[in-house]
């Protein structure tokens, strides 16, 4: 078996997310439906001799490279689970932006995992992966099962992989250059509950039906009214994608990113560029696909403009 391996750690969006209450111990019930998209992040991990687990960074965006990063924890995390003796060697190239709602953090620390199991313990059941992601936090199990679209409920630690029927579809994703407090939007959602959520299952059946015209219409997000309230920029993006081709835009996580989903690329590369035209290079504006992460190779991916 090879010592080292290379892993996409893809973004997330979130086609729904429902928040159905406080729980016990201070998180929120949620139900989310998540696709992966192809702006990624790289990580390349080896096994070495040398005890300790090492990280290194690179690429767009600067994070941590010691216990402050997922990718760390994630290392540290599976070899104590594990039992593996064996060092840890992490390269990671930063693609997508952190703080952004996309889950980047998360999903480096699941492409770890799912890389040391590959090389270091491939008995380690897949359930067993999961069950550790969801201490890293609540997007991990999702990046830790590698599916290309999931329900995930309770705090995000139950994962139910669906079938996409959008993979391949076009996705622009509009990063506005900060990122949201987490808590603070939580705070404010609590205080603007205002709109009747839907039930997941229509999402769902469109989402595995290739409908994407309807998955854009079912589109929901609870936080957006929170988010919007508090950076009114993001209402005024929101906008300019509603005045294009698209079938639907959405809030990923707490924000601060914004999607849309498009029938073709011809029409979102022109809502990319009617963006560019409003609000100049303030944006960062990515035109992505909808992945099926357990079908790409790392090694021959290339990152979408």
């Amino acid at each position: 078996m090879s010592e080292t391996r290379q892993e996409l750690a893809a973004a997330k969006l979130n086609l729904l997310l429902l928040i159905r209450g406080r729980r016990g111990d201070g998180y929120h019930e949620l139900a989310t439906v998540m696709v992966a998209i192809d702006w990624a992040d790289t990580v390349r991990v080896s096994l070495t001799a040398e005890p300790g687990v090492r990280l290194t960074v690179s690429g767009d965006w600067e994070v941590p490279a010691g216990p402050a990063n997922l990718a760390w924890r994630a290392a540290s995390l599976f070899v104590e689970r594990s039992g593996c003796h064996c060092g840890v060697a992490i390269e990671l190239t930063k693609r997508i932006p952190p703080g952004a709602g996309l889950g980047g953090g998360s999903s480096d620390a699941g492409a770890v995992l799912r890389a040391l199991r590959r090389l270091a313990a491939p008995a380690v059941p897949a359930a067993a992966l999961v069950e550790w992601a969801a201490e890293l936090g609540s997007d991990v199990p999702f990046f830790a099962a590698g599916c290309a679209a999931a329900l995930c409920e309770g705090r995000g630690e139950r994962v139910r992989p669906l079938r996409s029927g959008l993979v391949g579809s076009p996705v622009l994703v509009v990063y506005p250059g900060f990122g949201c407090a987490t808590r603070d939007i939580y705070r404010r959602w609590r205080k603007s509950l205002t709109s009747i959520p839907p039930e997941p299952k229509m999402i769902i059946a469109a989402l595995e039906a290739g409908l994407a015209e309807t998955v854009g219409r079912s589109a929901y997000n609870a936080l957006a009214e929170a988010v919007m309230g508090k950076f009114p920029i993001l209402a005024l993006i929101r906008e300019q994608l509603a005045a294009t081709g698209v079938l639907g835009t959405g809030l990923t996580g707490s924000g601060s990113s914004l999607f849309g989903l498009y029938r073709d690329r011809q029409e979102a590369g022109q809502a990319k560029e009617a963006l560019a035209q409003r609000f100049g290079t303030s944006l960062t504006v990515c035109l992505a696909s909808c992945i099926d992460p357990g079908g790409v190779e790392a090694a021959g991916w290339r990152s979408p403009k």
